[in-house]
């Protein structure tokens, strides 16, 4: 008898329990956690992404907001130049914000052209307290491509009609000095001529000259309140007319005291011979002759003043008053958004 070898027959295989899963062996474990790892990275991803195409949005808004109230300065410091030079342009257009046409744009202004950057632009309005004629309202609106900024501010008037290159601040006149006028920063336009039998006409705004003659019947007429600073002299002849009275516009003509180092040696107003004058002329170093059958609807103020001649003065048009810069100043007293 053969054995199980012999014959050819297989030895049965011994019956192996199963295999004990080892300690720590989580790969199940292990791929949830890479994929939470891979989701989680994803929203990182998205989350920065859309974080820096936030923020690249955003800083054009805030650069023009930033812009905007650098804009509403400029305004500001615009509205204190014309309250100075063109305060009587002022008062004739005075409103309140948000019910009021504004009282000047930057658009409306020919100084603010190519100043302000493209798509920038600022609306202004003043409005005088009720309580205090001194202090006026302003309101300044700027827009920086369609983004905006309100500003408001108080001013008030300073009554300062002269001022010395000491810049101390003080209205009186130093011991041992020459008394300065405040004299505006405008072009010098040289003469006004108005030739005999022509008719020229001016402003509104104001204008510095060396020079105003206006001719035997020649007319100058305004097509707004002007102030006109000269250097030199105004002269107006026989029969010539300055200034219609039934315009009703404003005329200040003034002329400001000058000194040798400025080539100026005197300075002279003469108003002859049937000539009609309607305004306020300040001429405080200026000798003034008023002759013949002239009319005159106003003031004249002047070193020296001669009147001769059947000469008629209207003293109505007293309330003309004074150039806005010989007369005041304005100071910020209060600032905010």
């Amino acid at each position: 008898m053969c054995s199980p070898v012999c014959s050819g027959e297989r030895e049965p295989r011994a019956h192996r329990p199963p295999r004990a899963a080892l300690p720590g062996d989580d790969r199940g474990v292990a791929f949830v956690v890479a994929v939470l790892s891979i989701a989680v990275l994803f929203v990182l991803v998205t989350g920065v992404s859309s974080l820096a195409s936030g923020e690249a949005r955003a800083t054009p808004f805030w650069r023009d907001a930033n812009e905007a109230f650098y804009v509403a300065e400029s305004g500001l410091n615009h509205c204190l130049w014309k309250l100075k030079y063109e305060g009587t342009e002022i008062e004739d257009s005075e409103g309140e914000y948000g019910v009021d046409p504004p009282t000047f744009t930057s658009q409306s202004e020919d100084e603010s052209q190519g100043v302000l950057p493209d798509g920038s632009s600022y609306s202004v309005w003043v409005k005088t307290d009720e309580t205090d004629g001194t202090l006026k309202h302003v309101t300044i609106l700027a827009v920086v491509n369609e983004r905006s900024h309100l500003l408001r501010a108080t001013v008030k008037q300073e009554e300062q009609p002269f001022f010395d290159d000491d810049g101390d601040g003080t209205a009186e006149e130093d011991e041992g000095e020459e008394t300065q006028i405040n004299f505006p920063p405008l072009e010098n336009l040289g003469v006004l001529h108005v030739t005999a039998g022509q008719t020229k006409r001016i402003g509104p705004g104001s204008y510095l000259y060396d020079e105003v003659r206006v001719d035997g019947r020649g007319t100058l007429l305004l097509e707004g309140d002007t102030i006109l600073y000269v250097r030199k002299k105004v002269a107006c002849a026989g029969n010539s007319t300055t200034n219609p009275k039934e315009a009703g516009y404003n005329l200040v003509i003034y002329i400001p005291p000058l000194t040798e180092e400025d080539g100026v040696t005197s300075q002279s107003v003469y108003i002859s011979g049937n000539a009609e004058f309607n305004g306020f002329i300040y001429a405080p170093d200026a000798t003034v002759r008023i002759t013949g059958n002239s009319e005159v609807y106003g003031m004249v103020v002047g070193e020296t003043v001669h009147v001769s001649g059947a000469t008629n003065y209207d003293p109505e048009g007293e309330n003309i008053g004074w150039p806005a810069s010989a007369e005041i100043d304005y100071l910020v007293v209060s600032y905010g958004g």
